[in-house]
């Protein structure tokens, strides 16, 4: 989101006070409440499998984003368009990076934050790609995220448990 933001986005002039209240706040308190909370609770408590509770918490999480004071001509319901659906598909994301994070919160915490903060300091729909371009880096930056936890989980994965009730034949070599 960086580099799209440095090909053209105008730069608004920002407080550090202001970001603060629009980047940190929101990355830390809506990950603290969807995925530590609600997603945490629904799986580890209630015993739901990942991708319904990842999929239920996700939707909340885009419809909490529902502008309930909405601009004139426009209807609460005439937002319930692709953006919600993409905040959703986020918050599906981010509870899964959660999980396959080792249950590491800050994981996700750095990477709403960070995304709202280029978000902030630079008008996205402004750069030389256009809106597209911005949503395209949000995929972008999600998608990184998603590989380095794999990866990270690839690296230090500890080798699988043998199977109860599964013999393992030795040759005479392996005694020596």
């Amino acid at each position: 989101m960086l580099v799209v933001g440095a090909l053209g986005g105008e730069q608004d002039d920002l407080k550090i006070r202001y970001l603060a209240y629009t980047t940190v706040m929101p990355g830390l308190t809506e990950e603290i409440f969807y995925r530590a909370f609600a997603f945490g609770l629904l799986v580890r408590v209630a015993g739901w499998k990942l991708w319904p509770a990842a999929i239920f918490t996700g939707v909340v999480f885009g419809l909490a984003h529902v502008d309930f004071t909405p601009d004139e001509g426009e209807t609460i319901l005439g937002q319930l368009g692709w953006w919600i659906a993409m905040i959703a598909l986020g918050g599906v994301l981010y509870a899964w990076l959660y999980e396959r994070a080792s249950w590491n919160i800050w994981v996700v915490v750095a990477l709403h934050t960070g995304m709202n903060l280029w978000w902030d300091v630079f008008e996205m729909g402004g750069s030389v790609l256009g809106p597209i371009g911005a949503t395209v880096a949000r995929i972008a930056a999600v998608g990184l995220a998603l590989l380095l936890v794999v990866h990270y989980r690839l690296l230090n994965q500890e080798p699988r448990a043998q199977k109860p009730g599964r013999r393992v034949i030795r040759s005479t070599h392996d005694q020596c």
